[in-house]
């Protein structure tokens, strides 16, 4: 996996949320961390799992980094961290998730579906649906389910004609663009949104 989890058990998202030195009054008008780790508490009184909440407007988030969140903490930053990876094998999968999957499907269980459909519109459109199935059988809140599946496909070294006379590098162009408006409309929103609240 390539994943990096941006969530406070990842001793290092903690440890900087934790460190952070700033300090705002909160809706009470106290002293309080700008951001800080508890757990998150129902008006039952019920404790949830740990989250990092603003000091300044008690919104919570299980994810430690984000983007366009203005309510969030301030520790709740947008930089990406970026892997790079030689020696991908051809035909191999990519799949670009929000958290409202990732919270319910594991990587065994997002592998499992993307082999057994080996198709990336249907293995999203199953992820997708998994995931809201599965959030309501736990009880837990709406979220949206952003799901991309991509299967990567090596372009020839030396260009070849293909069906209809388009070549390998002119695909590989094609591919290129298409998984910039992807990436772009994952950052943007999601490609394949399935909003619980509309169901």
């Amino acid at each position: 996996s390539l994943a990096i989890d941006h969530r406070v058990e990842n001793d290092a998202e903690r440890k900087r949320i934790e460190t952070a030195s700033e300090s705002v009054l909160d809706r009470h008008g106290f002293q309080t961390p700008a951001s800080y780790i508890t757990r998150r508490q129902n008006s039952r009184g019920e404790y949830g799992p740990k989250a990092v909440f603003s000091g300044a407007t008690g919104i919570s988030h299980l994810m430690t980094r984000s983007i366009g969140d203005p309510h969030g903490a301030p520790a709740l930053i947008p930089d990406a961290e970026i892997i790079s990876k030689q020696g991908v094998a051809n035909g191999s999968w990519v799949v670009l998730a929000s958290d409202g999957m990732w919270d319910v499907i594991d990587e065994v269980g997002v592998a499992k579906v993307v082999r057994g459909t080996r198709h990336p519109a249907r293995a999203a459109r199953k992820l997708t649906l998994d995931s809201v199935t599965r959030r309501r059988q736990h009880g837990m809140i709406p979220d949206d389910v952003t799901v991309i599946v991509i299967e990567l496909r090596h372009p020839s070294v030396q260009p070849t004609e293909s069906r209809g006379g388009v070549t390998d590098e002119a695909t590989a162009m094609f591919y290129r663009a298409a998984l910039g408006a992807l990436l772009l409309a994952l950052v943007l929103g999601g490609w394949v949104r399935y909003n619980e609240g509309h169901t």
